[in-house]
C-alpha cells in the first residue's frame, strides 16, 4: 500500500488574505509556522486598522537570522 501526501499552499484566513492584498506580502514564515490562525488574524487586523504593514513581516525577507527559514524567501535579481 502506498500513501500519497499532497502539499499545497495553506488557505489564508480572511484578515490575513486582506492583509496580503493590501500590503503585498504574507506574514513572516516564522509567524505562519509558530502562531495560531487566531493570532495571525488578530495581528493582520491590527495592521489593517493602523493602515500600515507589520515591520517584522515586511522586513523579514531582507533580514538574515542564520536559520533555515532564511532560505524560504525568494531572492530578487536586479535593482
Amino acid at each position: 500500500m502506498t500513501t500519497l501526501i499532497k502539499l499545497g499552499k495553506p488557505k489564508l484566513s480572511p484578515k490575513v488574505q486582506e492583509y496580503r492584498d493590501r500590503f503585498g506580502h504574507l506574514p513572516s514564515a516564522e509567524a505562519m509556522k509558530w502562531r495560531t490562525t487566531e493570532d495571525l488574524e488578530i495581528m493582520a487586523q491590527v495592521a489593517l486598522m493602523q493602515g500600515r504593514p507589520r515591520k517584522d513581516w515586511a522586513d523579514r525577507p531582507n533580514r538574515k537570522t542564520g536559520t533555515v527559514t532564511d532560505g524560504w524567501y525568494a531572492k530578487k535579481d536586479g535593482p
